[in-house]
């Protein structure tokens, strides 16, 4: 199966992002107040948990955009990996901070889960190729030729997405 690139840019989850949170009264989480205490020994003010999930958010989004060039380049397939995670968890936290979004984020959701499923289908490839690639290494004669063949054509759809893409 042929990966497809994604549809929209993670650049443009930073647009939607904004328009579907709001601040809200609620209490901030004790578990996520910094341990940091200012000159005079007093804590600092705790964020509210609607900041603590903004920085949140915002740091996966800045994760999946660190890792998009190498994702869309290829040539790392741990930049895929790390992108793939950080649309995880971004999808993760959007449901865990369901409660403090200001609108449905249905369709911010359905994105970034299309955009998990297409680095998922590639990092699938990706995993498969590096362990045939242990297992090819050590045969030999007219298996090696086969494992190589085979190889080949695993690794082609990348190839021909690359070419396509540049």
């Amino acid at each position: 199966m042929r990966a497809r690139p994604p549809r929209a840019p993670p650049q443009a989850l930073l647009a939607l992002l904004p328009a579907h949170l709001r601040p809200g009264p609620l209490e901030p989480v004790a578990e996520l107040r910094s341990p940091r205490r200012s000159a005079a020994g007093e804590d600092p003010p705790a964020p509210s948990a609607f900041e603590e999930l903004r920085g949140r958010l915002r740091h996966q989004l800045a994760e999946i955009e660190r890792h998009d060039p190498g994702t869309r380049l290829g040539r790392d397939p741990e930049s895929l990996h790390d992108m793939r995670v950080g649309v995880r968890r971004l999808r993760a936290l959007l449901r865990a901070g369901r409660e403090l979004v200001a609108s449905d984020t249905v369709e911010l959701d359905e994105r970034l889960k299309e955009l998990g499923r297409i680095l998922g289908e590639v990092r699938d490839l990706d995993v498969l190729l590096a362990r045939l690639d242990a297992e090819a290494a050590v045969l030999g004669g007219e298996d090696a030729k086969q494992a190589a063949s085979l190889l080949a054509t695993l690794r082609s759809p990348r190839l021909d997405d690359r070419a396509a893409r540049t």
